[in-house]
């Protein structure tokens, strides 16, 4: 199985909370030259009143990939990436003749 990696394209903020309502991020795994991609975007619902809310200056990369994760269906994606991985290995068409 390839290492799948989840990466952070952008997100946006309310300027006045610094709560995070919307992240863009990417998804893929590379295996014998071959890339394989899942994109995506997710909506959050920021609660500045909850003892768990991260401010802006303080949250890293791999807070808000953990927030994603806990927001889309992980193994759904994670399994297309390895099938399209798996079937860049498998020739899904031949040519020549069968005599």
């Amino acid at each position: 199985m390839p290492t799948i990696n989840w990466t952070i394209q952008d997100m946006k903020w309310d300027a006045n909370t610094g709560g995070v309502f919307r992240v863009k991020w990417l998804c893929w795994a590379s295996e014998d030259g071959v890339d394989a991609t899942k994109r995506g975007t997710c909506d959050l619902f920021p609660d500045t009143s909850d003892s768990g809310f991260v401010d802006l200056q303080s949250l890293t990369e791999d807070t808000v990939v953990g927030w994603v994760k806990d927001n889309v269906d992980v193994a759904a994606i994670e399994a297309a990436i390895a099938l399209t991985l798996q079937n860049s290995k498998t020739p899904k068409e031949e040519s020549g003749l069968p005599w």
